[in-house]
């Protein structure tokens, strides 16, 4: 798999207590959790992945983004059997991380797709991953409604709906090369 960037168009919505919008450009990272890119050490810091950043945090000696996703999936019943996974998401940028959304999309070693992972991050720092379902169209969707965040500006519960395809879309471009010394 050859590493791409997609530009993207983030759009936060606030509907309490007077709706407000903002959107704004930036660009998505798709990789393989297997095969993250290699980033020449002078321009790391411009580039990075960290599992911390993503599935519960996970850090420490042998943590990443392979064994994130392998324990979030084991959770749930869920056993890839080494299968492929692909992750759409942001790099830590500057030793920071602006998150707002990560897809993964999890195949079976037969190259079938057995689930979706679409992991949240909100203004307030929580995150929460949600487990997507497929179904023969390669098509998801889960619900939610949350009360874990509870503004004084902004009471009530906040509600979304999470869909997601599972197909990129969008004008790729290659990046880095994923050979070479870390």
């Amino acid at each position: 798999m050859t590493t791409a960037l997609y530009p993207c168009q983030i759009t936060h919505v606030r509907t309490r207590p007077i709706q407000r919008v903002f959107r704004y450009g930036s660009y998505l990272w798709l990789v393989d959790v297997d095969e993250l890119p290699w980033v020449p050490l002078a321009l790391r810091p411009l580039a990075q992945f960290r599992a911390r950043d993503h599935l519960g945090g996970a850090s420490g000696a042998g943590a990443s983004l392979r064994s994130a996703v392998d324990t979030y999936l084991a959770s749930h019943g869920i056993d890839l059997a080494g299968g492929q996974v692909l992750m759409l998401g942001h790099a830590r940028v500057l030793g920071h991380v602006f998150n707002p959304l990560t897809v993964f999309w999890c195949h079976r070693g037969d190259g079938s797709l057995a689930a979706i992972i679409a992991e949240v991050h909100n203004t307030y720092g929580q995150r929460h991953a949600y487990l997507l379902h497929p179904d023969r169209r390669g098509r998801a969707e889960a619900a939610k409604t949350s009360t874990s965040h509870r503004s004084s500006r902004s009471p009530g519960a906040t509600g979304c709906i999470c869909r997601s395809p599972a197909t990129v879309c969008g004008s790729a471009s290659p990046c880095t090369s994923t050979t070479g010394p870390c």
